[in-house]
């Protein structure tokens, strides 16, 4: 009986044995959890932000600039064919009447504004000023500008013809009648235009812009004979 009792204690003793090792292994093999941030939210960090504000500034200075450009040229397309414009027009006006269309005792040959109120540009516009238009011939017919600049501003009777840039436009006229006018380049403050400008240009008259720094006489004034 004895025997059978330390036989039974041995087997109970070894099946509690295998049964904790079984177990031990058993948590050894279990496969970890990985921890999660469920709270964390994705963004993007102070330099990223500064290097896509910096981006996109870029681009719209870029963009500003060439936008700039391309509306300086088309203003100064514009101004060529006004400034050829006024200089046909004074050609037929002198090759019909034998004389420029100036009040008389007018003597200046120097560049002067076709500011509102011009005879010149109301004997052009096709009205008799001094008896110089009689039959009321329309020689120029620019169209009308808009607050105060790109064409005819001020009223009937008085009106001014302006550049794009709200100043107006100039024309120097052969009141010598020797088919010669003087070039208005030789004032230019840019030595590189004025020191190749010759002393005379060839016609009845020549006609000017200052240009988009609205100064005459300097490097981005736009010419008729240029």
């Amino acid at each position: 009986m004895g025997e059978v009792g330390g036989l039974v204690f041995g087997l109970t003793v070894t099946l509690n044995i295998g049964q904790n090792r079984k177990c031990g292994k058993n948590r050894h093999i279990l496969p970890m959890k990985t921890p999660t941030h469920s709270s964390r939210r994705p963004g993007y960090t102070l330099i990223e932000i500064l290097v896509v504000v910096s981006i996109i500034s870029l681009l719209a200075a870029m963009t500003n600039s060439a936008i700039q450009t391309v509306l300086i040229r088309t203003r100064a397309a514009k101004v060529a064919t006004d400034l050829k414009d006024l200089v046909v027009g004074i050609s037929m006006f002198t090759m019909e009447r034998s004389r420029v269309p100036v009040p008389p005792g007018f003597q200046s040959e120097e560049p002067f504004p076709l500011h509102e109120g011009s005879p010149v540009l109301a004997v052009l516009l096709g009205e008799n000023r001094y008896g110089l238009n009689a039959s009321e011939t329309v020689y120029i017919s620019p169209k009308p500008g808009s607050n105060g600049a790109g064409g005819l501003v001020g009223n009937t009777g008085s009106y001014g013809y302006m550049d794009p840039w709200g100043q107006p436009y100039y024309l120097v006229v052969d009141a010598s009648y020797n088919e010669r006018v003087p070039n208005p380049d030789k004032k230019n403050s840019h030595e590189a235009i004025s020191s190749r400008a010759a002393d005379e240009l060839f016609g009845r008259s020549a006609a000017m812009s200052s240009g988009p720094d609205k100064r005459l006489f300097t490097k981005d004034d736009i010419v008729s004979w240029r």
